[in-house]
């Protein structure tokens, strides 16, 4: 209701509100119409409505940040790592390209298509390097993310120290922000911790 009106005297349907088709894709309306006649003559007539996709959501990568570690049995025809977007749009405007902006694509190859990345060669020829990509993600218009996904891949060497959680589980509860109030960014939601060997540092 309030979303549409129409005219008594022409039957236009026009538009009173902000549509948007993320929120509600399709709109079914039942009209009543009568003539002035004594008795006057009715009709219902149902009227539905689909909101087009106007690509107004840029893909979204989640999470952001990977980091990898490849082990020295790591097979080459594997991924590396699947790099995840998503878009709230609909149809050809939420179908995602994946595209390398930054790193060392002779080392690395990227599926364009599901956004996996692969080796170009062998691990063993990559032992103890590191290295960091950039990718990009745009839809089928050429709308691009505002930010890009960063890849920080290691291969495994002997000086490569492990960290290990402290915990298995972290668990924490916060009250939510009031809708009276402006909220409060910055507050502490809890503490994860790390050991590297005997010595534990708080991340």
């Amino acid at each position: 209701p309030g979303t549409f009106n129409i005219n008594l005297n022409t039957g236009d349907v026009t538009v009173r509100s902000l549509l948007d088709r993320e929120t509600l894709s399709k709109y079914d309306l039942t009209a009543f119409a009568y003539d002035g006649a004594e008795p006057s003559r009715t009709s219902t007539m149902t009227i539905s409505i689909d909101v087009l996709d106007a690509n107004d959501n840029s893909p979204v990568f989640y999470p952001v940040k990977y980091f990898v570690v490849l082990q020295s049995d790591f097979e080459q025809e594997e991924p590396v790592v699947q790099i995840r977007a998503t878009d709230k749009d609909d149809g050809i405007n939420a179908v995602l390209e994946f595209e390398f902006i930054d790193g060392d694509t002779s080392t690395f190859s990227l599926n364009e298509q599901n956004g996996q990345i692969y080796l170009r060669k062998p691990v063993k020829e990559l032992k103890g390097n590191s290295y960091d990509l950039k990718v990009a993600v745009k839809d089928k218009k050429g709308r691009k993310s505002v930010e890009n996904a960063i890849i920080q891949v290691i291969v495994e060497s002997e000086k490569l120290r492990y960290l290990s959680c402290v915990e298995n589980l972290y668990k924490f509860e916060i009250t939510e922000d009031s809708s009276i109030s402006s909220p409060n960014i910055g507050r502490e939601v809890g503490k994860v911790s790390l050991e590297d060997n005997s010595e534990t540092n708080l991340v």
